[in-house]
């Protein structure tokens, strides 16, 4: 801090993916956002008998979550090939190669 400015940055870099347990290939899942920054930046002004006053700014830069997109218009015509599925997901966007139907 300098003549009551403050600067504060910080950041992750992370992976979050899982395994199944037939071919131990690994995905990532829908938290895998690979980064998060953050900035924050103010001044301090003391006021009297211990209390201070801030005003300061904040930011986040955070990378993306990986998701299936529904085919909406599709999914209400059809009537699903599975039962505990209600809509058809758009699969050229999915990261995995084997879907399953329980």
């Amino acid at each position: 801090m300098s003549k009551n400015y403050y600067l504060l940055f910080n950041s992750t870099i992370y992976r979050s993916t899982y395994t199944n347990g037939f071919n131990k290939k690994e995905w990532s899942t829908i938290f895998d956002g690979r980064y998060l920054f953050n900035l924050a930046s103010g001044y301090e002004l003391p006021l009297k008998k211990g209390w201070t006053l801030f005003a300061d700014i904040k930011g986040s830069l955070a990378g993306g979550t990986r998701y299936t997109p529904v085919l909406e218009d599709r999914s209400r015509l059809s009537t699903g090939w599975c039962t505990t599925i209600h809509a058809l997901m758009n699969y050229k966007y999915v990261t995995i190669s084997e879907l399953t139907c329980e």
